[in-house]
């Protein structure tokens, strides 16, 4: 079925302009195309790289239970994001332990990157696997004594939940949610509709 040329405007309009009444569900169900794509992207052009500053952190994703004290439940998600780009990464994870996060930050993060993180223990034996690792102690202090901060990854994780939906979210949906995400961060001053078509072709005819 063809599309016309004014129906092509008004979809790229839509898709531009965000998070609108169209746009909301169109892009919900191009939420797995978004992640497939991103996967593939990344694993063969993963962030950072000698020299290069990515910051790292992770966060849960859900609703605060006042009723239960101060216990956050939801889904925890893991990311990276390389400092002076909008190079990036968010993943869901089930764990906040080593075992999880080291593997991650291997496939994700080139070795030789600076990472900066707080002093979670699961990132204690990073510097035993090819990278420099500079952490900040939240309990003390926002920027360490030798001025390294993760301000970038904080202000990411503001960003993120106020793009997932507010209401009707599924914790199964949550990697196509953060690939959308994702998706628009990384196009956000280009033409994301061109993009994203562009990619789509690919990813199902990759000889076209």
């Amino acid at each position: 079925m063809g599309i016309s040329r004014q129906g092509m405007e008004r979809r790229k309009k839509e898709t531009n302009r965000g998070r609108g009444e169209v746009g909301d569900k169109q892009w919900r169900d191009k939420g797995k195309p978004c992640e497939v794509t991103l996967e593939n992207e990344i694993s063969t052009n993963k962030i950072g790289g000698p020299g290069k500053i990515v910051e790292i952190d992770e966060s849960k994703i859900g609703k605060r239970k006042y009723y239960k004290g101060h216990r956050v439940e939801g889904q925890w998600v893991f990311g990276g994001i390389e400092r002076d780009s909008r190079k990036c990464f968010i993943v869901t994870v089930e764990d906040r332990s080593q075992a999880t996060l080291i593997p991650l930050i291997e496939k994700y993060i080139e070795k030789g990157s600076v990472i900066i993180s707080d002093c979670w223990k699961g990132y204690i034996n990073l510097s035993k696997h090819g990278y420099e690792h500079k952490t900040v102690n939240h309990s003390e202090e926002f920027v360490n004594k030798e001025g390294f901060h993760t301000n970038k990854i904080e202000g990411h994780w503001r960003q993120m939940k106020s793009h997932l939906p507010t209401h009707g979210r599924k914790k199964y949906h949550y990697s196509s949610y953060l690939a959308e995400f994702i998706y628009r961060y990384k196009h956000k001053n280009g033409d994301i509709f061109s993009a994203f078509i562009k990619d789509v072709a690919q990813l199902y005819n990759p000889d076209l």
